[in-house]
């Protein structure tokens, strides 16, 4: 049976799946079949994984700087829209391959919401790496917060964050291991990989030290090594 991976939205927790992500990455427990689908901050994670970027040792760095310069030091972050997303182009974008909508396209499944519909929709056709980018910032772009309104894609249109949750690959002998960091409204699927150590408000609504953030990677890496064993 084959294994795909899906991220559901974490916001400033989402090393937490970075871990889970790199453990899989580095146990090489993904091949040609596997699909990888996130939403809102889990898209960033599940970017990295399908395009092969090197996750413990610099996808992870990456996120975090990106996270720490969009905030602009302030502690409750992204409440100045502009720019925010071109600080994680510019960051982030510089961590992915030249070929990254290539390596992306049909295996990478990013969910978006369509604006004015609130249609929510999974995007896997990338026709360059900047498209790529868009896709990803179309799932993290949250009003007021991350973006004025939204961010638009071509050919969709207006797209804002993917919501909470994204769907299991439905293709048969396809097992999907889905991953969160806790509760989650709405949910309507259940997490197999969850914090093990319980996770508080503060983890994933504020941006906290980087030690602390690292502390969530290493643990999201352990209960991935733990699923495994119990699996």
């Amino acid at each position: 049976m084959g294994i795909s991976l899906a991220f559901n939205g974490a916001f400033f927790a989402w090393p937490y799946q970075a871990g889970v992500a790199a453990f899989y990455q580095d146990r090489g427990l993904l091949d040609a079949t596997s699909r990888i689908y996130g939403t809102s901050s889990g898209a960033v994670v599940a970017v990295m994984l399908a395009c092969g970027v090197d996750i413990a040792r610099v996808g992870l760095d990456a996120g975090m700087e990106a996270n720490a310069r969009a905030a602009g030091g302030r502690k409750l972050p992204f409440f100045r829209p502009a720019g925010v997303l071109a600080t994680y182009f510019s960051i982030f974008g510089a961590t992915l391959p030249e070929d990254a909508h290539h390596r992306a396209t049909s295996r990478l499944f990013i969910r978006v919401t369509r604006v004015p519909r609130m249609q929510r929709i999974l995007v896997s056709e990338f026709a360059s790496k900047q498209g790529l980018l868009d896709t990803l910032g179309a799932s993290i772009a949250i009003p007021g917060v991350t973006v004025s309104f939204a961010h638009r894609l071509d050919p969709h249109g207006w797209c804002m964050d993917g919501g909470p949750e994204v769907p299991d690959d439905d293709r048969p002998g396809m097992e999907t291991v889905r991953v969160g960091v806790g509760p989650r409204i709405p949910r309507t699927m259940a997490d197999h990989i969850t914090p093990s150590t319980p996770i508080g408000l503060e983890q994933r609504f504020f941006i906290q030290p980087i030690e602390r953030r690292r502390l969530l990677f290493h643990l999201g890496y352990a209960d991935a090594r733990g699923y495994l064993k119990a699996a």
